[in-house]
């Protein structure tokens, strides 16, 4: 059985350098459904683990619903992402899905064969809960093609990181090529910003 956690795609996108990573997040967003649904179908485990936004994090169902009522990336990327029967959410106050939460107990009990770590951003959230489920004794994938960050830059050496420090699988789900596709505008954020 597969775990997937699905980091911070339910998301505002009002911080500094969010205008870089949303076209990237968009991009990624009807993919990762995809792969959502697959794991869904296949009777794996789905969470999606989000920043803790208040009573709006009360549940999965309100989650979606404010980022759909919020317009622009959040609703576009919020519109794309189903909640399967049985999904759960993760509010974490920090990077790590794993900080402070119950989630590595809840992964132990469902002893899944590997736990999938997908969303954004690759260099932070999606790296720091990778290594976390790394650490906990789980067999993890990043997969390249679900991930984004606010440059490919920086997407690049997470996943990197992840392969080569790590030993992190982070194959493509779906191939050579993978799911982030540069914009004009994306291709403005360089690796510094």
């Amino acid at each position: 059985m597969k775990a997937l956690l699905v980091i911070d795609m339910f998301n505002r996108l009002d911080f500094p350098g969010a205008e870089c990573l949303a076209p990237r997040a968009v991009a990624i967003a009807e993919p990762l459904a995809a792969l959502v649904s697959q794991v869904a179908g296949e009777g794996g485990a789905v969470f999606y683990a989000n920043d803790d936004l208040g009573p709006v994090s009360a549940s999965l169902s309100s989650l979606k619903q404010a980022m759909l009522e919020r317009g622009g990336a959040s609703a576009a990327i919020a519109g794309h992402l189903p909640i399967p029967a049985g999904a759960e959410l993760v509010n974490k106050p920090q990077h790590s899905a794993f900080f402070e939460t119950s989630l590595g107990q809840r992964l132990r009990a469902l002893a899944p064969d590997e736990v999938w770590v997908a969303g954004v951003a690759a260099d932070l959230c999606v790296l720091a809960s990778a290594v976390d489920a790394s650490m906990r004794g789980f067999a993890v994938r990043v997969p390249a093609d679900v991930v984004a960050s606010e440059s490919e830059e920086k997407r690049a050496a997470a996943l990197l990181l992840l392969r080569h420090s790590f030993k992190l699988d982070t194959r493509p789900w779906r191939g050579p090529g993978g799911g982030v596709r540069e914009s004009a505008q994306s291709r403005q954020c360089v690796s510094g910003s």
